[in-house]
């Protein structure tokens, strides 16, 4: 049996859904406060932080692969957010985010920063 952790960015979208991606994972404990679950996967022993939201049902969740279970609290969560937006729009452009008091730049094609978007 394998897995494809391996083959996985170390942020991604818990895709096609959250209960198809984790279904190898043995689950170990929740973050109710920040709505992430924690597990390791079962063949490699990967640890994974996995986005769990019930209003967020129409949006992806996002997997975050962390280097050991002590991680899950500390984990840079905001930053590797902000930085997979920008990958995702294609980059920042050279207009300031149009939120308030924001002097972001705003990504690629959109009026908001990787914060605020």
């Amino acid at each position: 049996m394998s897995c494809s952790c391996n083959n996985l960015a170390n942020t991604c979208y818990a895709e096609p859904s959250e209960m198809e991606f984790v279904r190898n994972f043995e689950f170990i404990e929740v973050d109710a406060k920040n709505w992430r679950q924690l597990y390791i996967c079962m063949i490699c022993k990967q640890v994974w932080s996995v986005e769990h939201e019930e209003i967020m049902n129409k949006f992806p969740r996002r997997a975050f692969k962390l280097k050991d279970k002590t991680e899950f609290f500390t984990h840079g969560y905001q930053e590797v957010i902000e930085t997979l937006k920008i990958s995702e729009k294609g980059g920042l452009s050279d207009k300031e985010c149009l939120q308030k008091g924001c002097s972001n730049k705003a990504l690629l094609n959109c009026y908001l920063c990787a914060k605020h978007y």
